[in-house]
């Protein structure tokens, strides 16, 4: 009885530690990470102001990061209700370091008024120390010269190993187009294409936003170009799905853009995971595969 009982407990452990487990892999693959990126854009002749503001959450918001995006970028990590910045300084450190170089620059402009007199008493030891130096030095320049030569071919050699001339760079860069071009056109290889691009229309589909709000009012400073850049934008179905407001301004001389925008989305880990498992399964692929790394 007491064996079973032990073995009962420890079936009990095993059971709790894989439901865990498996909790904790669900947890991951159906809970999505949201983004939300909103702002304002402001171009003119005055210059480029944007506010932009990201949010990126996962675990119904318990783990996430900000980021806030001006005149300078300011990152935040926040897990669960813990806020901390990532980059830049403290405020605190940032009034020390002021104060710290504050007090010190009166100390070196004093250091700089007594070294300057005492840059000229050494001046003239200097000159003497230079002048018997030079008797000495001339003697072992001609040992140092066959080392210094020998140095100097050696990184030659390094440095023309490691740098390649640009006509290198443009023939290695030929010689990749024509393989992907090759690979392209290979009947062969067609299947494999297909799948790969049927693949990343999937994977653009799960990551794309759901909301993709976009309120603008702009000018190119010339009537009859303003209603081209209109035409052209009306001609888009994204815009009159998402409700876009978008107000053009035939009477200014200057060209500006003064939009803001709002854009949601979420990704699903099992979704991109399900899209890597079906390219990797696929024989074709795998082909491809191993011919490019030959």
């Amino acid at each position: 009885m007491i064996i079973l009982n032990i073995l009962k407990i420890i079936g009990i452990i095993l059971a709790s530690i894989l439901g865990i487990l498996l909790l904790m892999i669900l947890v991951v693959l159906f809970c999505p990470i949201r983004y939300h990126v909103f702002g304002t854009e402001c171009y003119n002749n005055e210059g480029n102001h944007s506010n932009i503001i990201v949010k990126v959450s996962w675990l119904l918001h318990l783990i996430g990061l900000d980021v806030s995006i001006n005149s300078n970028i300011s990152v935040y990590l926040r897990v669960l209700f813990f806020k901390k910045k990532l980059d830049g300084k403290k405020n605190a450190d940032i009034e020390k370091s002021a104060t710290n170089d504050s007090g010190t620059d009166a100390s070196k402009n004093s250091e700089i008024v007594n070294n300057e007199y005492t840059d000229e008493e050494n001046v003239y030891s200097k000159n003497i120390n230079n002048i018997n130096n030079t008797d000495n030095s001339d003697d072992s320049d001609d040992s140092n010269d066959s080392d210094n030569t020998e140095c100097i071919d050696n990184n030659e050699d390094v440095s023309k190993k490691q740098t390649k001339s640009p006509k290198e760079k443009l023939l290695k860069l030929k010689e990749i187009i024509q393989k992907v071009k090759d690979i392209i056109n290979n009947p062969i290889y067609k299947e494999a294409i297909i799948k790969i691009k049927n693949e990343l229309i999937n994977l653009l589909k799960a990551i794309i936003p759901y909301k993709l709000f976009l309120k603008a009012r702009f000018s190119t400073g010339s009537p009859d170009t303003t209603g081209i850049a209109l035409g052209i934008l009306a001609m888009f179905p994204i815009g009159y799905q998402n409700r876009w407001k978008i107000e053009p301004d035939f009477e200014s001389d200057n060209a500006f853009i003064d939009s803001s925008f709002d854009i949601k989305g979420k990704i699903y880990f099992y979704k991109v995971l399900a899209i890597a498992i079906r390219l990797l399964i696929d024989k074709n692929c795998r082909k491809l595969y191993n011919d490019i790394r030959r």
